[in-house]
């Protein structure tokens, strides 16, 4: 918004989508660690104030995840687990601790999202791998909520998937420039898509799609 603002245009070319939109669903994506010990990640973690890892099967871990009762699991190479425990489970304690565990590690470890949990896997993927964060699921009402009462949630952690998404709509500025009321700018860009559509230039790609031109 604010680039926006600094090029003096009033409006901008979005996409909304209602946070009851059947095509809306929110996932976290997970942290993969690699090059640290995975000691020192634990060290670290173990410094911030009030917070207890407690060592747990990995089958109660994500019970505990889903259950609200863990802000985080902590899974190390050597199939160690631990639970994240905040000194309450209130949602913006969670989101608090949470945030504390990603910033006593973002600046020591190199790090990648991912979505898998398998654990043996990111092994082979990443020789100095450290440990993965497993991070929890958030309803989009949890995350209007913190949204709107000035809390942040770390990298990755809100992963909204929106089903249709339009991409590469490179409308011109000028229009979005012009000195035209809100209304006309409208009914151009409408015109503007339905030109693309007549002249076969909209695609829609049903099937998971991997795209090697970014």
């Amino acid at each position: 918004m604010l680039i926006f603002q600094m090029l003096g245009l009033a409006h901008i070319l979005a996409q909304v989508v209602e946070h009851d939109d059947p095509g809306l669903s929110l996932y976290p994506w997970n942290h993969v660690l690699w090059g640290i010990k995975s000691e020192e990640l634990l060290t670290s973690l173990q410094a911030i104030p009030f917070m207890k890892m407690e060592l747990c099967p990995i089958e109660m871990g994500y019970q505990q995840l889903v259950s609200k009762h863990t802000a985080a699991l902590i899974h190390l190479p050597d199939n160690r687990v631990y639970a994240v425990h905040p000194p309450t489970y209130d949602l913006a304690m969670r989101v608090k601790y949470l945030n504390s565990v990603v910033d006593h590690y973002r600046d020591r470890a190199q790090m990648d999202r991912t979505n898998l949990r398998d654990i043996h896997t990111l092994s082979v993927l990443y020789p100095q791998l450290t440990g993965l964060i497993i991070f929890p699921g958030f309803r989009i009402e949890e995350v209007l909520y913190l949204a709107g009462a000035g809390h942040l949630l770390p990298t990755g952690s809100t992963r909204f998937i929106i089903s249709p998404r339009a991409l590469h709509v490179n409308y011109p500025l000028s229009e979005l420039g012009a000195d035209t009321s809100l209304e006309e700018k409208n009914a151009n860009l409408n015109q503007w898509l339905q030109d693309r559509l007549t002249d076969k230039k909209v695609r829609y790609y049903q099937e998971a799609t991997f795209l090697f031109d970014e």
